[in-house]
């Protein structure tokens, strides 16, 4: 997964952990286009918002940030 976008590490993670990304914004309580803007490229998550991803998706922060390869 070298040279990815934080969108598309989110969701290789995502879709590991089974869900679509109405069921992660269900999850993390986050608004329903949060996600959608994500991979639009119109806005950046939050740094708690990454942080919940890591906790609910059981990920971590250095994968999705694209520092490590380990999930």
């Amino acid at each position: 997964m070298q040279n990815t976008t934080f969108y598309e590490r989110y969701e290789h993670l995502r879709d590991l952990r089974g869900y679509n990304n109405y069921q992660v914004a269900r999850l993390c309580d986050f608004g329903n286009s949060s996600v959608y803007d994500w991979q639009q490229r119109t806005t950046c998550p939050k740094v708690f918002q990454v942080l919940k991803l890591a906790i609910k998706l059981q990920g971590s922060l250095d994968y999705l940030f694209g520092i490590s390869e380990l999930i």
